[in-house]
């Protein structure tokens, strides 16, 4: 799997499934159950903290049983952490350093003709280029290049310098 594949499924299918577990009541029931069992087995009960009129030290959450207050207050801010980051870190305008994957002549040499094609102008597109090189041209002679030899050096000569 290249960098490129690792953003897009962070960006889609990961987030997506952070989204559908922070909304889920049934991934929180189990478990809170878990929880409520392992609690018993200790002799323990599950108290929501006394609310009081003001709290400097912890969040003051007006819920009326234990599962609704720990849903609140730690489920839903741990949830809502890590779909933030994901969407903060695999952001659109980040993307051009894991499209740069496509560029290692191990993954160049096995993708597919057309696949290369489609990425490669994707990725001069977001990069910042000196010029606007004709996207199909330096994506045939980027490919041509990595076929033959692996010279980075004469690769990028060759896509700063297109006239």
């Amino acid at each position: 799997m290249d960098l490129h594949s690792v953003y897009r499924y962070a960006n889609t299918d990961l987030l997506a499934k952070f989204q559908k577990q922070r909304a889920s009541t049934d991934e929180l029931a189990n478990i809170f159950k878990a929880v409520k069992e392992d609690c018993k087995k200790l002799d323990k009960d599950i108290k929501i903290p006394r609310l009081a009129g003001r709290q400097t030290h912890r969040c003051n959450v007006q819920c009326s049983s234990p599962e609704d207050y720990f849903k609140v207050s730690v489920h839903n801010l741990c949830m809502d952490s890590i779909i933030t980051t994901l969407i903060t870190r695999f952001e659109k305008d980040k993307d051009i350093p894991f499209k740069g994957g496509i560029l290692h002549p191990h993954l160049m040499r096995k993708e597919k003709k057309e696949d290369f094609m489609r990425d490669i102008q994707s990725f001069i597109k977001s990069a910042i280029w000196k010029q606007k090189p004709d996207y199909g041209t330096t994506s045939e002679q980027i490919r041509s290049v990595w076929k033959k030899q692996s010279s980075m050096i004469y690769l990028l000569k060759l896509c700063f310098t297109q006239q």
